[in-house]
């Protein structure tokens, strides 16, 4: 009785998969389109050179948010997505409640963190760029740090909140088509230079968090005055797991954004803009991974709760299949015909080729190994994610320094593609052993108990 009530379970979660995941990939599909027109967009406005400076400081800003959420994007989707399971059933507004008090949480956060790269902006444009031309830039891109944190905290309710379509529009969509008629507007002036790109970046990041703002508070009917006072132990228990998560997130930005600052330390702006126009293309192949993250995400967790480890299994290696089967036409195209992307940015960029296909390689494994981080998170498995991504991020930085030095930026891109492919296998066997068809929670602890730390 026990197995026929698991594949009901597993059957009804594949059926719910399948019946997002179409919706979710549509529109995230058109994120994917209207990304690429951005990065188009500001290329071709921009030059080679000016269009290096940008990524940079786009990737600074990476930072700023990783390191101003803290970890409570992730942590939160884990436990919203139980609360909300429990809301449900009896009607509790504890999703709400910790949806607020981690809201004041992350405006706090990044309050602090926009201070404090605003003040040492000056040395940081220093290190990163050989010019003097990154500091404004990088000044104007830092203020986006808040709506973009606060943004992704509502995406990862509203995904908590079996809302995947809604949530990818505002993860997706919303920026992007902002930004895109704001540079529409101000094209016929004339007037489209590297400063307002950055404070048109600002504006949109705004306004798509102010739109995600306005969806959460329809989902939540978030009405300050009937809150009853927030459950103290759920706030403290994602405040212990994000701070086992934000040293992932960390390390998640080292392995894949501190590329292009670390190839600017060593190369010019003209060489880091051909690395990270290949490097924004490559990072869109993981469009089908953060759809299916969104969608399986809050069912592992419930499956875990729930103690039924097959179904994480099946949940899993379906994700898997899928996401194998449907990145391969953009992946033999990367692969196989990388002139016919890279024309498009025009000649400036012919040398980003050969950086296409290395790192579409990296990208390659990412997929192909599906949500195994969120396998291992979901089953409790925190503390073993973050030493194997510690482990491969040292690797990454280590071939980072020699390669970059020796080779510049293809150097870099093969560095990146081996930290991927290292951290992806090896969270993947670990993965497969923990979600073995006859293991259970107990089990699973006692396995991993002196890999994480414990003691039994």
């Amino acid at each position: 009785m026990i197995q026929a009530s698991s594949k009901q379970q597993v059957g009804k979660a594949q059926y719910g998969i399948k019946s997002v995941f179409a919706g979710s990939l549509l529109v995230r599909g058109l994120g994917l389109i209207l990304a690429f027109s951005i990065h188009l967009i500001v290329v071709r406005t921009l030059g080679v050179e000016a269009s290096g400076l940008f990524f940079v400081a786009l990737s600074v800003l990476y930072l700023s948010i990783v390191i101003a959420k803290r970890g409570y994007e992730t942590a939160l989707l884990k436990h919203a997505a139980i609360a909300f399971d429990e809301k449900t059933k009896n009607d509790s507004n504890e999703l709400a409640e910790l949806y607020i008090e981690i809201k004041h949480t992350i405006i706090r956060s990044a309050a602090l963190v926009t201070g404090c790269l605003i003040l040492f902006s000056p040395l940081i444009a220093k290190l990163l760029s050989d010019s003097n031309n990154l500091m404004i830039p990088l000044v104007i891109i830092i203020l986006a740090t808040l709506p973009m944190s606060l943004s992704a905290i509502n995406t990862s309710v509203l995904k908590s909140c079996r809302k995947p379509v809604m949530a990818t529009l505002c993860e997706t969509v919303y920026m992007p088509i902002i930004f895109i008629l704001l540079i529409g507007v101000l094209y016929s002036l004339n007037i489209l230079n590297i400063t307002v790109i950055c404070s048109i970046f600002v504006m949109a990041a705004m306004a798509a968090q102010f739109i995600s703002g306005i969806h959460i508070n329809n989902t939540l009917l978030v009405k300050k005055n009937k809150l009853k006072a927030i459950n103290k132990n759920s706030y403290v228990d994602i405040t212990k797991n994000s701070k086992h998560i934000f040293p992932l997130d960390i390390f998640n930005w080292i392995l894949i954004y501190s590329c292009i600052p670390i190839l600017s330390f060593y190369s010019n702006d003209t060489e880091v803009g051909e690395f990270s126009i290949a490097h924004r293309l490559v990072t869109q192949i993981s469009v089908l991974l953060i759809v299916c993250n969104g969608i399986v995400a809050p069912r592992l967790a419930i499956s875990y709760k729930n103690n039924i480890i097959s179904n994480v299994r099946n949940l899993w290696l379906n994700s898997c299949l899928g996401l194998t089967i449907l990145s391969l036409p953009i992946v033999i195209v990367f692969l196989f015909y990388p002139e016919i992307i890279m024309m498009i940015f025009g000649s400036d960029f012919n040398g980003s080729m050969i950086i296409l296909q290395i790192l579409t390689i990296g990208q390659l494994f990412n997929i192909i190994t599906g949500p195994a981080g969120y396998v291992l998170t979901s089953c409790g498995h925190e503390v073993l994610l973050k030493r194997i991504i510690i482990i491969s991020t040292s690797i990454t930085i280590s071939l980072s320094a020699i390669f970059a030095y020796q080779w510049q930026a293809e150097g870099m891109a093969y560095a990146v593609s081996t930290g991927l492919i290292i951290q992806n296998i090896v969270t993947a066997i670990f993965a497969y052993k923990i979600t073995q068809p006859d293991t259970e929670r107990p089990t699973a602890s006692v396995q991993f108990a002196l890999i994480e730390g414990k003691t039994k």
